[in-house]
């Protein structure tokens, strides 16, 4: 049934409109980026977390974007919808997760590792996604059962675009683990003792998905919590290119409720990593 539906509301067609939608959205954020603090419109929600003017339009667009080219999907989640619990009915069928601006905190920084994450999910399982950078104009998309693609537009609004190279297959050498800059120092600090042949890079948001799906990392260790709008639109685009998620104890991981936090995991490019990953968090206490 999920094979089938995919094809039927998400074809080929469908998908590439769902790409212009997000690079469109992502020229705006960019823009709102390129203006400084002055112009973000920066305010602080009542969890204490930073959204912004750009996060607001995005959330906005990508609503009022995805509602009319797939209308038969009629509940969007959203970081910054306001609402505290699951609504009726989300978990049991169609609905779209958004993060529309992922890295906020960076975004106000200056910083550019933010990106747009959209996924639509069948129950609690991911089976479309997409993840786009603004600042380079680089968008990824995957779906199940189907593989995954990645384009760059060589100008921001318009021009020719360029394929990304996106690699699967069994790693080549040592171990390279991506995580995050915020949380990751005392994990990075463990890792460079108990494990120096690991390398690492440090960064933000759902740009460490993309590091991992160019083959430029191995795995990615998140080592905080999440919400599903972070992680289920790269989660079923890890999967279909024969990576895996997986908790820290070994364990698939799973979404839960769709406004609870997941706890933390890892994401490997090539499944057969999955047990050397282990050895080497057990080696530095994770």
């Amino acid at each position: 049934m999920r094979g089938e539906r995919v094809r039927d509301l998400c074809d080929e067609g469908v998908r590439l409109e769902i790409v212009g939608l997000i690079e469109e959205v992502g020229c705006e954020v960019y823009e709102v980026w390129c203006e400084g603090l002055e112009g973000m419109g920066v305010e602080r929600k009542r969890d204490g977390s930073l959204v912004t003017r750009a996060d607001r339009q995005s959330e906005k667009r990508l609503r009022e974007g995805l509602l009319r080219l797939v209308p038969e999907v009629l509940e969007v989640v959203s970081e910054e919808d306001g609402r505290e619990e699951e609504p009726d009915g989300v978990g049991e069928g169609l609905c779209w997760v958004v993060d529309p601006l992922d890295g906020t905190h960076g975004f106000v920084e200056g910083r550019e590792e933010f990106t747009i994450n959209v996924a639509l999910l069948e129950g609690r399982v991911p089976i479309v996604g997409f993840l786009h950078k603004p600042v380079l104009g680089e968008t990824l998309w995957g779906w199940s059962m189907g593989g995954c693609r990645g384009v760059k537009k060589r100008e921001r609004r318009g021009g020719e675009i360029e394929d990304l190279l996106l690699l699967s297959g069994e790693r080549k050498g040592d171990l390279t683990v991506v995580c995050s800059r915020a949380r990751g120092g005392v994990f990075a600090e463990r890792m460079g003792k108990k494990c120096p042949e690991v390398r690492l890079i440090r960064q933000d948001a759902a740009v460490k998905f993309v590091t991992l799906l160019q083959g430029d990392a191995d795995v990615y260790v998140q080592l905080g919590e999440t919400h599903v709008w972070d992680t289920a639109s790269a989660q079923v685009m890890v999967e279909s290119m024969g990576g895996g998620f997986w908790n820290m104890d070994g364990s698939p991981y799973e979404i839960g409720d769709y406004r609870s936090k997941n706890g933390p995991f890892f994401a490997v490019r090539c499944d057969k990593d999955r047990d050397v990953v282990m050895e080497k968090l057990r080696r530095v206490g994770y």
